[in-house]
């Protein structure tokens, strides 16, 4: 998709985090090292179903709120319910699943803004399938920004 796609390309170019969610990555990494590539090997496989669980680990420690967006209808709440069930104390301040029909509009799309910023969570961890969820996000997240008041702010 990379190869073919040149936002999507430019989204992880530009990304703060990228994972390597398979195996034939790291092999690959391994691979350029020892034909001299200027990176370092990749040391591990890192998926993003092991940041879900270690995120909930977190939240269940220190608070941290996680809003779940994206899915199948019904999804994310498994999901939630089984976060919860390994991490008890884990906080999920918000669930949302768009509807697939509607979801490129701009009513939806400012629904799922308003719904996001009531919910104020620390983590926003979206499931929309690659890449739209790449796309989405790269578009969105500069707007969903959650900004803690300054005192002066919160004395006036």
């Amino acid at each position: 998709m990379l190869q073919k796609d040149d936002e999507f390309r430019a989204i992880y170019d530009n990304a703060a985090l990228v994972l390597a969610d398979g195996m034939p990555i790291v092999w690959l990494s391994r691979l350029a090292a020892r034909r001299g590539a200027a990176l370092a090997p990749l040391k591990e496989r890192v998926a993003g179903s092991d940041l879900f669980w270690e995120l909930g680990r977190a939240s269940a420690h220190t608070g941290l709120r996680i809003f779940l967006l994206g899915g199948m209808e019904g999804a994310a709440e498994c999901a939630s319910a089984v976060l919860k069930e390994r991490h008890p104390g884990a906080v999920i301040c918000g669930i949302y699943c768009p509807p697939h029909s509607t979801f490129h509009t701009d009513e939806e799309q400012e629904r799922i803004q308003q719904i996001i910023r009531a919910a104020s969570p620390d983590v926003l961890m979206v499931g929309l399938g690659a890449p739209k969820q790449e796309k989405w996000i790269a578009r969105y997240k500069d707007c969903l920004l959650y900004t803690s008041p300054s005192p002066r702010d919160v004395e006036e």
